[in-house]
């Protein structure tokens, strides 16, 4: 529970941003198909890339406090890339079906 709340700290800085990244992969998917998944994974890529930089150059102090509670840059960027993965296939996966690919 803890690391739950230790992450969310982290991760609600650059949710909304994030999640703008998602909604167009959303938008693309639905009204591309299927044919649109190779662009959707590079959508999601540049978009965490571009975030992350923005993060680690104006929020680079704010690591000081994950480094003290004993989390690396390398974790702290593992789990935000799985919490967004796992955000973006729970939206993903239903558009997919509902759209009819």
């Amino acid at each position: 529970m803890r690391f739950a709340k230790i992450l969310s700290i982290l991760y609600r800085d650059f949710i909304v941003y994030n999640l703008v990244f998602t909604f167009a992969g959303f938008w693309y998917l639905f009204f591309y198909g299927r044919m649109s998944l190779p662009y959707l994974f590079w959508i999601k890529v540049v978009g965490f890339l571009v975030l992350g930089l923005w993060y680690y150059q104006t929020r680079r102090h704010r690591f000081y406090f994950y480094y003290n509670l004993g989390y690396s840059l390398k974790a702290l960027i593992l789990y935000s890339v799985s919490l967004d993965s796992g955000i973006a296939l729970l939206i993903y996966i239903p558009t997919n079906v509902l759209a009819g690919n």
